[in-house]
Order: structure tokens, then C-alpha cells, then sequence
């Protein structure tokens, strides 16, 4: 499985099918396997193989809450909303909740304006200020929607008050900061996070919205080149 693993990761997907292919065959039972076979047959174009695994794994083991995100995610890719937020919903609130399917599940909610779902999801996961960018985002977004981005920023700033060094609850900050309008704050709240050298893709990108909204255009096409050289997707 280690193999197999930085064969995915090096974007070697055929071999990695045909090594999990066998490993499947010879552990039926072994769902963490099936469910990265799915993934190799995703990777590979064969949605409807990959469907077909995923919903053979969430029979044999329905608590599984990895296929139940993967399996989520792949039906709404196909327009299958209705299903895809059941099973994601199932993920995100499970024993073992999958902050993945809340991420899924809360920018699906956000999307379609359904902002006290989103937060209601995402709330849970962002309380105690680790959850990932992309999540805490989303919980940000909802509550700047429901007129509530003054709590937002409370929330964060106290997050970094317990927890000084908090990327996350920076850049949370940064981004309901920018949605209320107070960029050059947003601008300022960054600075001592990109200072330290923990400069993403992402952090950059909150920093080039407020300072385009600044009028601080030169700088914020150089900020967005540096994005793209780190993500080109």
C-alpha cells in the first residue's frame, strides 16, 4: 500500500489500478483499498467503474465515512444533488466525521444560498480554529451571508488571541475582514503570516483580493502570477 501510495501520488494511475486491482481480489474485504481503486478509476475516466466500486464498499462497511465523501462528492460532479448531500451529510456528522465531506457539503450549501445549513455544518469543525483554510472559509462565508460578519471576525480574533500563531484563524480573519469591506485591515492581517515564510497559494490570494479592492492594482497582479507559479491549476 506504500507502493501503491507513491505511485498515486507520482500520477502513475494505471499501475496503481492494476496493483489495487489484485489487492482487492485477494482482500474483498479491505475497504480502504477498494475505495482507492475507485479513486485510480476516477483519475483514469471510468466513472462509472468507480461508482460501481464505491457504492460495493459503502455496502460492506456503510460507517466508512472516506467512501461515503468520495462516493458524495462523484454523484454531485454528475448532478445527483439530492443523493450526494445525503451521503455527504451522513460523512461530515459521522462518529469518525470527515472534515472533507463538511467542506464538500458546506460550499454545496453556500453555492445554493443555504447559509445556516453551511454553517450549521462547518460551525463544528471550525470551533476550535484548526480546521482547514478552504472549511474555515466557508464558515466565514456563511456567516457574512446571514449578516453576521462582525461575529466572524470576533470569532477569529479571539481564535488568534488563545493562539497567536494560527495560519488558519489569520487568514479566516483576513477573509471576513475583506468581506465587510475593511480591506487595508484584511491587507494588514496577513502581513506578519507571509513574513514568516508560510506563504500559499491560497494566503496570497486573500492578500491580492484586498488590495485590488485598495486600488493597489501592480502589486496585486504580481501577488497573483507568484499564485499561479505555486498553483497552476
Amino acid at each position: 500500500m506504500r507502493r501503491i501510495d507513491r505511485l498515486l501520488r507520482s500520477g502513475d494511475f494505471r499501475t496503481a489500478h492494476e496493483q489495487l486491482g489484485v489487492i482487492v481480489e485477494e482482500n474483498p474485504e479491505f475497504t480502504e483499498a477498494r475505495r482507492l481503486l475507485a479513486g485510480a478509476k476516477l483519475a483514469l475516466g471510468d466513472t462509472g467503474g468507480a461508482e460501481k466500486v464505491l457504492r460495493e464498499t459503502v455496502a460492506l462497511d456503510p460507517a466508512w465515512s472516506p467512501t461515503l465523501t468520495m462516493l458524495g462528492e462523484l454523484l454531485l460532479a454528475s448532478g445527483r444533488h439530492v443523493e450526494a448531500e445525503q451521503l455527504l451529510l451522513q460523512a461530515a456528522t459521522s462518529k469518525q466525521a470527515d472534515p472533507r465531506a463538511a467542506l464538500v457539503l458546506a460550499r454545496r450549501y453556500n453555492d445554493t444560498r443555504r447559509h445556516a445549513q453551511a454553517l450549521a455544518i462547518a460551525a463544528p469543525f471550525c470551533a476550535g480554529g484548526k480546521a482547514a483554510p478552504e472549511l474555515a472559509a466557508q464558515h466565514v462565508n456563511a456567516l457574512v451571508a446571514l449578516g453576521r460578519g462582525d461575529e466572524a471576525i470576533d470569532f477569529y480574533r479571539r481564535i488568534i488571541a488563545d493562539s497567536p500563531g494560527n495560519i488558519t484563524a489569520a487568514h479566516a480573519l483576513a477573509i471576513a475582514l475583506h468581506a465587510v469591506n475593511r480591506h487595508e485591515e484584511a491587507e494588514r492581517t496577513l502581513r506578519p503570516v507571509l513574513s514568516r515564510g508560510h506563504s500559499t497559494a491560497a494566503l496570497c490570494y486573500t492578500q491580492a483580493r484586498s488590495l485590488i479592492a485598495l486600488g493597489d492594482f501592480e502589486r496585486a497582479e504580481a501577488i497573483l502570477r507568484d499564485c499561479l507559479r505555486r498553483e497552476p491549476q
